[in-house]
């Protein structure tokens, strides 16, 4: 987040289902160009963090 409070999220689905993404891609314009990634930006209100698990027991020693 920043200090605007403006935050962005990813939505991945437009992009990975063949479909929706030649859909997406009709939609924009996009002639022979590949969509790759899509982003939403907005304002919102501050939340709590996603729970991590420690690095300990992320990494496997080898």
């Amino acid at each position: 987040m920043t200090p605007l409070t403006i935050q962005s999220a990813f939505l991945n689905q437009p992009i990975e289902v063949a479909e929706i993404r030649s859909q997406f891609q009709s939609a924009l314009g996009l002639a022979h160009a590949r969509p790759q990634l899509l982003v939403r930006f907005g304002y919102a209100e501050a939340t709590a963090h996603s729970l991590r698990r420690s690095v300990e027991r992320v990494i496997v020693p080898t």
